[in-house]
């Protein structure tokens, strides 16, 4: 044991400037510089829809999750009210919600309540949903297109890589804004399930993709399985 004439003590604060402080470990590589859309590729994505689906067919709790996660989000829908100074407006405008709401979809029977509670259940279980509006008759003028996350595929099907302006079946602009969604056609995709489906541009100004606005990463074109991270 050294003698207490040669143990020397050095005090937090005289150390301190002489400290490497990262939050690297020592002997650790930096990673490479990535992009949010890098980090999270077509392929890592569509595995972790199928664990998500996987874990919506076998287990009761996380359908509870995704069932209760709705509740919270939905509620009971939209609350429509119509209240300008014109009471016979107000109230063909509430008739006129009313009847689109009950059936507001080209798929005839399903309200915009239940829209809804589909779209957040595609947030927790494949990260987004792509909502067009079409041009089909209805009290509006339209009805709405609801497309599953995996139809939305670059040109090629789910065997076609990302490239630098289209991610994920998203075909962006110069500043990243999507101009066009590429959607695999619906007999093409149950025939040989999305892998090399014939696609179909979709213009944005017509159709939204609602992604999972859970997902915190800047500039992220597709969004993140809510569920994945409990799975």
């Amino acid at each position: 044991m050294p003698s207490p004439s040669t143990i020397r003590l050095i005090s937090p604060a005289a150390a301190w400037p002489s400290t490497r402080r990262d939050r690297m470990r020592s002997g650790v590589a930096p990673p490479p510089r990535t992009l949010a859309d890098q980090a999270l590729t077509s392929r890592a994505l569509e595995l972790m829809r199928a664990e998500c689906r996987a874990a919506m067919r076998e287990h009761a709790m996380a359908r509870a999750m995704v069932g209760r996660f709705a509740d919270f989000v939905v509620s009971d829908g939209f609350v429509f009210r119509a209240q300008s100074a014109d009471k016979e407006w107000n109230t063909k405008a509430l008739s006129l919600w009313a009847r689109w709401s009950r059936e507001c979809t080209v798929r005839q029977g399903r309200s915009m309540t239940q829209v809804l509670r589909g779209i957040v259940t595609s947030w927790m279980t494949s990260g987004d949903q792509l909502i067009v509006r079409t041009s089909a008759e209805g009290p509006l003028g339209y009805l709405l297109q609801e497309i599953e996350a995996d139809r939305v595929s670059n040109p090629g099907g789910t065997l076609a890589s990302d490239t630098t302006d289209c991610i994920g079946g998203v075909e962006l602009d110069d500043f990243g804004a999507a101009f066009y969604y590429h959607v695999i056609n619906r007999a093409d995709a149950l025939i040989d399930n999305y892998s090399r489906g014939r696609t179909t541009p979709v213009s944005a100004e017509h159709a939204d993709l609602l992604i999972n606005p859970l997902c915190e990463s800047i500039n992220q074109t597709r969004g993140e399985p809510g569920l994945h991270s409990s799975v």
